[in-house]
């Protein structure tokens, strides 16, 4: 998890090595005491309208070209108050979720993917249907280990059955 320290102004006291990692900063010490939390886009929500700083939970894709930042990042920001309420530090958890995310993502296309050829195969079922019905043609199907053949009208319901041997007599007969 990283975590980062800011002053009641939001100004960055400290942040630990995983808190670089997500934001790929290569010296905190160019940061400290300069950025202000506030300042960014998520830092924007983190004050009433009275001026009073806010507790934040939620999850951000952050994108930033400049320092060659794409990811989505679980965010929790408190203000840690003294005994009068005052907010005297401001503390940020955070925790790269962009691998997670992005199974999520690729979970969710592949399922509606899944979807639209589901829809697509049962029009072509019913169309199949359709054809067999109209044609009096039938399916069927060849079970090796029980040699035996059944026939449907259908494909829901296979009405005959007939073993192997029953059917080559038929052949043999004609």
């Amino acid at each position: 998890i990283g975590l980062s320290f800011y002053d009641k102004d939001g100004f960055l006291i400290n942040s630990n090595e995983q808190m670089c990692r997500i934001f790929k900063v290569q010296n905190i010490k160019d940061h400290i005491g300069k950025y202000n939390v506030f300042e960014s886009s998520v830092g924007r929500m983190l004050k009433d309208d009275d001026g009073n700083i806010l507790p934040l939970y939620g999850t951000t894709h952050i994108i930033h070209e400049n320092y060659g930042i794409d990811a989505y990042v679980e965010l929790q920001i408190e203000p840690v108050r003294d005994f009068n309420g005052n907010a005297v530090y401001i503390i940020t958890a955070a925790k790269d979720v962009t691998y997670e995310r992005l199974l999520q993502i690729s979970s969710i296309e592949n399922a509606n993917k899944y979807k639209k050829a589901e829809i697509r195969m049962k029009g072509y079922s019913d169309m199949l249907r359709n054809v067999l019905d109209m044609s009096k043609t039938r399916i069927w199907i060849c079970d090796l280990d029980k040699q035996t053949i059944k026939y449907s009208k259908d494909m829901k319901e296979y009405g005959t059955v007939i073993t192997f041997n029953e059917y080559m007599n038929t052949l043999s007969a004609e």
